[in-house]
This record gives structure tokens, sequence and C-alpha cells, in this order.
């Protein structure tokens, strides 16, 4: 969830996919782990019109927020367990603490601007009238957790090999690279370790693909 976008079609198709262009993204890779993914609204779309998730009616915009706030959708990485998409009128991460090897609790907090005397903004879940005072998570987050069970399931079969990751999901690969590190390349089993194939050169500030579209540029 918040790692890739080529899900969104698929998982979101009511939801996030207005939001999103599901075949562009760029993705940041900052030291220590962290990162940042940018993708742009689809191409046919205003993106200042579309009423879905990072444009809640009656939320009071954040001011100061610069254009990738106001035109992409954002998702960052602190490393090891904070995902959290960001706009113009919230901050809402995913917290993830392990719980043990194969299950993870999810937070769900909502990060606004003061709401005043009204309802406190809330993305992530939704009133649960069964219950008193309850709640539930909201469709987007539902959408996203539905198959975790079955997946894990799958990762745990004999068949099971490894799980070979794209470019949207480099965010993912940079995390596995880092838990590495910090455990000691030394120390994890062969059979268990990632290659180290993001190095340096991906790492910002520096980026092999300024210097090529520098020489696009200057061939055009």
């Amino acid at each position: 969830a918040n790692m890739e976008v080529y899900h969104v079609p698929f998982i979101h198709p009511d939801t996030v996919a207005p939001l999103v262009d599901a075949q562009r993204n760029v993705n940041t890779i900052y030291p220590n782990g962290h990162a940042r993914m940018l993708a742009p609204a689809p191409q046919q779309t205003d993106r200042e019109h579309v009423r879905a998730i990072d444009s809640p009616p009656n939320w009071q915009e954040i001011e100061g927020v610069g254009e990738f706030g106001k035109t992409c959708t954002q998702s960052y990485t602190m490393f090891p367990n904070w995902v959290s998409p960001l706009s113009n009128y919230f901050v809402p991460p995913l917290i993830f603490w392990p719980t043990s090897l194969n299950t993870t609790r999810i937070e769900l907090v909502t990060m606004a601007m003061d709401w005043g005397d009204g309802p406190a903004p809330d993305l992530w879940t939704v009133p649960d009238g069964s219950k008193p005072n309850g709640r539930d998570m909201s469709p987007i987050i539902l959408e996203d957790t539905q198959f975790g069970e079955m997946i894990q399931k799958s990762m745990e079969s004999d068949g099971f090999k490894s799980v070979p990751l794209s470019y949207q999901e480099a965010r993912i690969y940079s995390f596995h690279q880092t838990c590495d590190k910090m455990i000691g390349l030394n120390r994890v089993p062969e059979h268990l370790a990632v290659a180290q194939v993001i190095g340096e050169n991906w790492v910002y500030p520096n980026d092999p693909r300024v210097a090529e579209m520098e020489q696009m540029e200057a061939a055009e």
C-alpha cells in the first residue's frame, strides 16, 4: 500500500484511480532507508476539480504546500515502519508494527489542520453503526488489505521462491537493502539476503537520470 501505483486501477477503481496515472511515477531514494514516490494525475484529469481522497469536503487546506503537494500524489517512507501519502489537506501516516513472523498491526492516523467544533478529520476509518462509538476501516484501506492473508499464505507455501520487483517498487527494495545493512551484510544468510543493487549513485542528492535529461536537452 502506497509503495507503487500500478495496482490502483484494479484495487481502487472508484476511490483512488481518478487521482493517479498508474503508468507514471518517480521514486527518490534517500539515505538510511527513507524514500519518496510522486505520481501525477491522469493526463485527462484536472486534479483541482477531482473530489476524492485528497480533497475532503469541509477540510481546511494547509497553507504553504508546494507544487508537488497540489499537483501530484505523494507517498513517503520513513524507515522503518512509517508510510504516508501527503496532500495539501492532510498527513495520514500508516504505521506498521510486526507482531510475529507472519502478522502485522497497522495504526491508522490522520493529521490535519484545526477543524474547530466539527467532527475530527479521519481519512482511514468510518463510523460503525453496529457498535457504540465504534469505527471501521475505510473502503480504501479495506481495498488495500483484502488480499493480505492470502498473499501471506502463498508466501509460506513450498512453491514460493521470491518476489520480482519493478521500478515502481524501488522503495520496497531499498527498504530490504537497508534492513540487511542494519543487521550487517556479513551476518545475513546468503539465501535470505538481497543484492545491494541500488547504489549510492541513486541515493539523493545523486540521481543518474538528471545527467541523462541534461544530455537529451543538449542534444535537442
